[in-house]
C-alpha cells in the first residue's frame, strides 16, 4: 500500500498500526511510504533517497549490511541469531549469514549493503 506521509515518524507509526504490516520503505524526496507485506532485496532499499523500515520481531531477507558490527558468533538459524542479539547489551539487529552460518551482531545498520539469494542472508530485529 503507497500512503503520503510528511516524515518518517509518521510513515514508521502507519506501519506499526496496519495489520500485516511487515516493514515500511520511504522516500525522502516525495515523502511515499510504502507498507509492505514482506521485506526482501526487491524492496527498493538500496540509495540515499530511502529509509527502510523493519519493526522489532521483523526481518529483511537478501540484504546484508556491513558496517555496525560490533561481534559475530556462529549459530544454528535466524531465530537462533534474533535471540542472541536480544540477549547482547547495544545489539539493535543482526544479520544471519548462512554460510558459515555466521550472527552479525549490530549497533547500527547503516551503509555498504550487499544483495544477496534471499535464503543467504536475513537481517533480524530482535522482539
Amino acid at each position: 500500500m503507497q500512503i503520503l506521509t510528511s516524515t518518517v515518524a509518521e510513515c514508521l507509526k502507519k506501519c506499526s498500526s496496519t495489520p500485516n504490516c511487515k516493514g515500511a520503505v520511504y522516500f525522502k524526496s516525495s515523502n511515499f511510504c510504502l507498507l509492505k507485506s514482506s521485506l526482501t532485496a526487491t524492496s527498493p532499499t538500496l540509495n540515499d533517497d530511502v529509509v527502510t523500515y523493519v519493526p522489532n520481531g521483523g526481518l529483511a531477507a537478501g540484504l546484508i549490511y556491513w558496517e555496525g558490527t560490533t561481534s559475530s558468533v556462529f549459530t544454528f538459524g535466524p531465530e537462533d541469531c534474533r535471540s542472541k542479539c536480544f540477549a547482547t547489551s547495544g545489539c539493535v539487529a543482526a544479520m544471519y549469514v548462512l554460510i558459515p552460518s555466521l550472527c552479525l551482531m549490530k549497533s547500527e545498520v547503516k551503509g555498504i549493503v550487499t544483495v544477496v539469494p534471499e535464503f543467504a542472508a536475513v537481517l533480524v530485529v530482535p522482539k
